[in-house]
Formats: structure tokens, C-alpha cells, sequence
């Protein structure tokens, strides 16, 4: 029994605090404002201001502002209705143009991105068939070469051998002429 009431114990310390955020709540600052003719509450406002609104200030007295409208109208507000930030929500409805304006320039970006995509793909499929094209070019370059080397090595393989059986045959021809001569016209 002490068991199960130290286990309820510790479970409700536990989601204590979960139970108790439970739901949760937001201020919102969107706020109208009267501006007065005098700088208090027993005057009805002259006209209505809402979040977000630039007003120029003109002069201060006892937590009131005599402020100028974009309109050109004069009067007082409350101080502590006024901030020299700008408002929150102004900020966001500003965030959210200027987000919207840079996924339209995403999606044109990402759209030119996919074109040059496939233009360097048929780029490099065009590399590859001029390297191909290349390296074919280079072997019957190579095996063209070798075949006028092979050409001018016969060439002279056999002038070699024909200069030698000329020479010999020469060579021969004089020898004989040698012998006849010594043995006085006699041939062998």
C-alpha cells in the first residue's frame, strides 16, 4: 500500500507540470488608440489610431502625448500605448512580403538550376564522345606513324641489302679482272 502511494506520488510530481501546460494563451498588441483634443480620458476622441500607425510627436505632459496623425491631425494619446519599436505584427506582415518575394525568386532560381543541370549533363556526354574521338584519332595517329616508320625502315632494309649485293657484285667483277690480269688473261 505504501508502495502504490509513493508510485501516485512520484506519477503526479511528475505530469504536475505538463497538466498544467495544458493549453496556453497569446497577447495580442493590435490595439485603437483615441486621440483626444485634451490630455485626458473626459474628452471623446477626435479620431482612431491603430497598431502600426507612425505618429510624430510634438509635445509630452503627464503620461499623454500630443502626437501629429499622417493625416495632419493633432491630439493627445496615452504614453504606454506608444513604443518606438515597431510594432510585432507590422514587423511580420513585412517578413512575410519580403518571404514571398524570395520563394518566387527560389523557384525561379531552382528552375534555373534543373535547366543548366541538363545542359551540363549534355555537356559532359558531349565531352565524352570528343574524348573517345580523341583517343581514336590519337591511335591511328600512332599506328600511322609507325607504319611510315615501318615503310621507311623497309626502304632502307633494302637499300642496305641492294648496296650490298651491288657492291659485292662489283667487288666480284673487279676481282676477277685482278686475277686475269696477273695470270695474264686466264680465268678462273
Amino acid at each position: 500500500m505504501l508502495k502504490m502511494f509513493k508510485a501516485t506520488l512520484i506519477f503526479l510530481a511528475l505530469s504536475g507540470p505538463a497538466l498544467l501546460h495544458a493549453s496556453e494563451v497569446y497577447i495580442n498588441d493590435q490595439l485603437r488608440v483615441g486621440v483626444r483634443p485634451e490630455p485626458s480620458n473626459s474628452e471623446a476622441p477626435i479620431t482612431v489610431v491603430t497598431t502600426g500607425e507612425k505618429l510624430e510627436v510634438l509635445d509630452s505632459d503627464s503620461g499623454y502625448l500630443m502626437v501629429r496623425t499622417s493625416n495632419g491631425v493633432e491630439g493627445w494619446v496615452k504614453e504606454i500605448y506608444t513604443t518606438k519599436e515597431i510594432p510585432a505584427i507590422i514587423q511580420l506582415r513585412e517578413l512575410s512580403k519580403n518571404t514571398s518575394g524570395s520563394s518566387e525568386r527560389l523557384q525561379k532560381l531552382e528552375k534555373q538550376v534543373a535547366v543548366m543541370e541538363k545542359a551540363n549533363q549534355v555537356l559532359n556526354e558531349e565531352l565524352e564522345a570528343v574524348k573517345k574521338e580523341k583517343s581514336r584519332m590519337q591511335m591511328e595517329l600512332m599506328s600511322t606513324q609507325i607504319g611510315e616508320a615501318g615503310k621507311e625502315w623497309l626502304f632502307w632494309v633494302f637499300g642496305m641489302i641492294a648496296l650490298g649485293v651491288i657492291g659485292f657484285w662489283l667487288g666480284k667483277a673487279w676481282h676477277q679482272q685482278y686475277v686475269a690480269k696477273r695470270l695474264s688473261g686466264l680465268r678462273i
